[in-house]
């Protein structure tokens, strides 16, 4: 049984259903963002029976094979109103361990 059919992720006796991310080449750019509406003030990604959810940004991959950790070959794309910054916050006692 593939858990990842449209019918098991449309089924709302399923609490949880899993969804593949939707990857598309770069020529699908403009059909990939025909699918992202805008309603109070959020943007969802909606191409129905599977995918309806919030997006903030893109995120484009090179064709090459999933590394686990950081990618430096990913380029993140996001909203201007939605661009954040990751920052690591240290107590004095966990300076010296670093």
């Amino acid at each position: 049984k593939d858990m990842f059919a449209e019918e098991l992720v449309a089924n709302p006796n399923i609490p949880l259903p899993l969804v593949r991310k939707n990857f598309v080449p770069r020529t699908g750019l403009s059909d990939l963002l025909s699918n992202v509406v805008e309603e109070k003030g959020a943007r969802s990604y909606r191409k129905l029976p599977v995918h309806n959810h919030l997006t903030d940004g893109i995120i484009f991959q090179p064709n090459t094979p999933y590394v686990c950790g950081t990618d430096v070959r990913l380029l993140k794309w996001k909203y201007l109103d939605t661009v954040t910054i990751d920052v690591e916050l240290l107590s004095p006692l966990q300076q010296h361990h670093h």
